[in-house]
C-alpha cells in the first residue's frame, strides 16, 4: 500500500496533460525535471484512481489515440509521444489505420 499523496489535484488526466505537461515543453530540462518532481504525486494519485476503476494504460492511452466519431482528439499527437511503445501497440491493435 502506498503513502497517501502529498499533493492534491482535481484536474482530470486531459486537463493535467494541458495544464501540467504541455507547458513544459521547449522549457529547460532542469526546470521540466522539478516541475515533473513536484507533480509525481498529482500523476500518481491520477494513475491509481484510474487503475482502481479497472482501467489498463492501454485503456487510458485509447482515449486519446482512437478516433471518436471520426475524429482524433486534440490530444492524439503529445498522448503519441508521451507514451511510445504503448501508444503504438495500441494504435496497431484499435486503430492499425493510424500506424
Amino acid at each position: 500500500v502506498l503513502p497517501p499523496p502529498r499533493h492534491h489535484s482535481d484536474l482530470g488526466l486531459a486537463d493535467w496533460l494541458t495544464q501540467r505537461l504541455l507547458p513544459l515543453r521547449g522549457q529547460p530540462p532542469d526546470l521540466q525535471a522539478a516541475a515533473l518532481r513536484q507533480w509525481w504525486d498529482e500523476l500518481d494519485e491520477l494513475f491509481i484512481e484510474h487503475t482502481e476503476r479497472g482501467w489498463s494504460l492501454p485503456d487510458l492511452v485509447a482515449v486519446d489515440l482512437v478516433p471518436s466519431s471520426g475524429q482524433l482528439s486534440r490530444f492524439f499527437s503529445l498522448t503519441r509521444q508521451f507514451f511510445g511503445p504503448v501508444a503504438e501497440q495500441t494504435l496497431q491493435q484499435q486503430a492499425p489505420a493510424l500506424r
